[in-house]
């Protein structure tokens, strides 16, 4: 099964990044105009502005680079998952790697950890070293380094988390009964 990337998904992702980095620009060079009763300090406001232009630049990118890019954002097939959604391109994860699934909620953004059994195997393919990082972090704090969100793709969390478990307990049963 293919799954594309979500162009519209992807144009409003573009709009929200857009508009951090705006609002990050402004912080950084005028915080004193973004002064309110939560934020009263201009250089709190600065360091904010300075984490977002660092995240959200980078974000704008990527966004930008998937928007054309025509490759489907997720292949689910016999052999496992191959996920073009984010930047790492790990290439396939292996039905016979993974251990199983947990359904994380980051900012109202559902995510999918797919726990696997040589989790530094991913992170070493990672094809570059933000991705590393970013894969290393997730490691760390979650458990696995390898996530999926829907919010790329043309499929809901839903369907998505569905499709993902169904065929790898269906992976697991041909495994028995091969052996």
């Amino acid at each position: 099964m293919k799954i594309y990337l979500s162009k519209k998904k992807l144009a409003l992702l573009f709009l929200a990044c857009i508009l951090f980095l705006v609002f990050g620009i402004w912080g950084i060079i005028r915080p004193e105009d973004l002064v309110t009763t939560t934020f009263r300090n201009p250089l709190i406001i600065k360091v904010i502005g300075i984490i977002g232009v660092c995240f959200f630049g980078p974000s704008l990118i990527l966004v930008v680079y998937k928007f054309f890019d025509s490759r489907p954002g997720l292949i689910i097939n016999q052999a496992g998952i191959i996920d073009n959604s984010n930047s790492a391109n790990i290439g396939l994860i292996g039905w016979d790697d993974i251990k199983g699934f947990e359904k994380i909620e980051i900012l109202s953004t559902k995510i999918l950890i797919v726990y696997v059994k040589q989790p530094n195997k991913y992170i070493a393919r990672a094809n570059n070293f933000i991705a590393r990082k970013s894969m290393q972090r997730t490691y760390e704090k979650y458990g696995s380094p390898i996530s999926i969100a829907s919010s790329p793709l043309k499929i809901n969390f839903e369907e998505l988390e569905k499709i993902i478990t169904e065929e790898w307990k269906k992976s697991k049963v041909q495994k028995k009964n091969d052996d």
